[in-house]
């Protein structure tokens, strides 16, 4: 990739995570980089390619790469429900907090764009399919729930904690290992048998 769109694409994900995509100029991403505005269109048509080039990235790439790594991890070192949920509460917060500037415009356009939304869905349904059944088999006959329940409650939890740490930046003192063992319990209390 050749350095002026490394550092578009660097200053754009910076840009769209602090101050949202809409609000964001192609000026604003020119100055951030330290290139002129025609280097910005040299690379991308528009403001929209360069952040349809960003989420299919992280879509392609990151995400199913990534899910793949952590079934094996899952299927060779989880051996009971409860290390189940120790390790995707811990390994998933880990990875949004890792990169929450891509999981921050994600969200932003999750809010915003129905047509990445579907794309997202259709582009991720296998591999959700594929977790469901990993779990199921995995430690599924110790839930008390649905294995979509657990993994929707898992994920909305986390997506809250995540919120309020990256997103509301709330002024209150914030312990993340604490508030992630009060996650695990509210999961452990809700989920297990």
């Amino acid at each position: 990739m050749p350095a002026g769109q490394k550092k578009v694409l660097q200053a754009s994900v910076e840009l769209f995570a602090l101050q949202g995509y809409s609000a964001t100029s192609t000026a604003q991403i020119a100055e951030a980089a330290g290139v002129s505005q025609g280097t910005i269109f040299k690379y991308f048509k528009n403001k929209q390619a360069l952040l349809n080039f960003i989420l299919d990235s992280t879509i392609a790439q990151l995400i199913p790469s990534y899910s793949m790594e952590i079934m094996k991890r899952l299927k060779n070192e989880i051996h009971t429900a409860r290390d189940f949920i120790n390790f995707i509460i811990d390994d998933r917060y880990a990875f949004l907090s890792e990169n929450r500037q891509l999981v921050l415009i994600v969200q932003d356009q999750f809010l915003t764009d129905d047509a990445f939304v579907k794309l997202t869905k259709e582009k991720l349904s296998d591999r959700f399919q594929f977790v469901c059944q990993t779990v199921d088999d995995l430690a599924g006959k110790d839930f008390t729930m649905p294995t979509v329940d657990l993994l929707q409650l898992i994920a909305s939890q986390l997506l809250f904690l995540f919120l309020m740490e990256f997103r509301f930046k709330l002024p209150t003192k914030f312990d993340r290992k604490h508030e992630l063992n009060q996650i695990k319990e509210n999961v452990y209390q809700a989920a297990l048998k």
